[in-house]
């Protein structure tokens, strides 16, 4: 019966106990508690099966006692302290050896863990690097575009400045004389021209209210002076068109001069201004840079919204009007606008080709002549100096006018050509600088008393008439 009730005992929490601790000393309470049930069978068998009943309740409580916790905790200090029986040697090389290993591998864990760490603190600092050099790159980019882009703008300005230190003009005197007396030429020649065309019509205009007209326009232009519009308006020019046919000349040398100077207003009302800065600078700059500064200034003055072609046909329409208003002054027949395209008919092609010519000789006196100043005049005073000025209407026998030195000049009649240079120095050889002028062309002009003979004859023969 004992050993059914032992065999009915459950070992489940002995060998629990025993994965849990150590099972040598499981074994030896194993085998105390077995002598106690020894004992107690041997006890049992003497005393009978009163006491069976009484086992069994101690049997539980004897075995629950010895699997305890707190028994087990006792055994394992007992056992550290070396009071039970150890464990095998060759376990215990191998928990040592597992100890060891576990050791080794948590050291090699946190050598890991460190190493990553610094690892990753040497990545970052590296991206922070890395980040600092592109903007330094960037930065540096930023800068090498800025200094090429100041580069190319210092090497377009300094070409600029080469080109404007190397300006020469390739103009030489002569090309200009030509071109200033081909202009004098086409005067001399379609002014008696057009005289002669409309000298049956003169003074046949029975309405004075258009002469008058004429003559206001006139005095409005400068075109004639009021002596010569006085006698205008006062002869008739149908028995002799010479005096027609001066007042043509002098409107058109009036006219192509402020077309072919430079200095005039015709362009515009900045050349004034240009003119007094150009004489403010003279005394104070060599001949170089004034020609360069003058041919820069009427460059940019001429690019600043002139264009060519509109220049050539508002000349042409300013002539054919100023040549109509001469003519209607002397009191012609017909209206207006038939004796305006009556010229335009016969003499426009002419007109145009000399008005070109006009334009192009302002343009190389302003724009392409540095070494030297070069400049359209007219009569530059009221007295006949046979060095400045030449009698267009002087006898063969009197050319150099030496006959009529001194005598007035009555008005203008063809354009003259005057060089100025600019040189430092002066003759005695001091500081500063001089001018030296050269008259290359005479202006063409007639006296007073050859107009005062053409004047008595016209009289005379009014006077015969009546």
């Amino acid at each position: 019966m004992l050993g059914n009730g032992l065999r009915r005992l459950s070992i489940k929490p002995i060998l629990l106990w025993a994965s849990r601790y150590y099972p040598s000393i499981f074994l030896n309470l194993v085998y105390k508690a077995l002598s106690i049930v020894s004992s107690l069978t041997r006890f049992i068998s003497r005393r009978g099966d009163v006491h069976l009943q009484r086992t069994r309740d101690i049997l539980p409580t004897v075995i629950d006692r010895a699997t305890s916790p707190a028994l087990g905790d006792i055994a394992l200090e007992r056992c550290e302290g070396g009071h039970l029986p150890s464990e095998s040697p060759g376990r215990t090389t191998e928990r040592k050896r597992t100890k060891t290993r576990e050791l080794e591998l948590e050291s090699e864990l946190r050598d890991a863990r460190r190493q990553l760490v610094a690892t990753t603190n040497e990545v970052q600092a590296q991206q922070r690097s890395k980040a600092a050099l592109e903007t330094l790159l960037s930065e540096a980019r930023t800068t090498q575009e800025q200094l090429l882009a100041s580069l190319s703008a210092k090497t377009i300005e300094l070409k600029q400045a080469q080109a404007y230190q190397s300006m020469v003009d390739d103009i030489p005197d002569d090309d200009v004389v030509k071109d200033v007396r081909l202009v004098n030429s086409f005067i001399s020649q379609i002014a008696p021209n057009i005289a002669d065309d409309f000298e049956p019509s003169c003074g046949t205009q029975q309405q004075q209210d258009a002469a008058d007209e004429a003559l206001t326009r006139l005095q409005d232009m400068t075109a004639v002076h009021q002596e010569l519009e006085r006698m205008l308006r006062g002869h008739n020019h149908s028995y002799e068109s010479t005096l027609a046919q001066t007042a043509l000349q002098v409107a058109m040398a009036g006219y192509f001069h402020r077309l072919a100077s430079p200095w005039s207003t015709w362009t515009g009302e900045r050349t004034p201004l240009l003119r007094e800065i150009y004489a403010g600078i003279r005394n104070h700059e060599s001949q170089s840079v004034l020609g360069k500064w003058r041919t820069m200034a009427f460059t940019h003055l001429r690019s600043g919204g002139h264009d060519h072609t509109d220049d050539i046909n508002r000349a042409v329409s300013e002539l054919l009007d100023l040549l109509r208003d001469v003519l209607l002054a002397c009191r012609i027949g017909g209206a207006q606008e038939e004796t305006r395209y009556y010229i335009q008919q016969q003499y426009g092609g002419e007109l145009k080709d000399v008005v070109v010519r006009a334009l192009e000789l302002r343009r190389i006196i302003g724009e392409r002549v540095v070494s030297r100043d070069l400049d359209v005049v007219l009569a530059p005073s009221s007295s006949f100096d046979p060095g400045e000025v030449e009698d267009e209407w002087a006898s063969p026998r009197d050319r150099g006018g030496l006959t009529s030195s001194g005598q007035a000049v009555f008005c203008t009649t063809g354009l003259g050509l005057v060089k100025e240079e600019h040189r430092s120095g002066s003759a005695g050889g001091g500081e500063g600088y001089r001018v030296y002028k050269v008259i290359l062309v005479k202006p063409k002009v007639v006296l007073e008393s050859a107009i005062e003979g053409l004047i008595a004859g016209l009289e005379a023969h009014t006077d015969a008439d009546a």
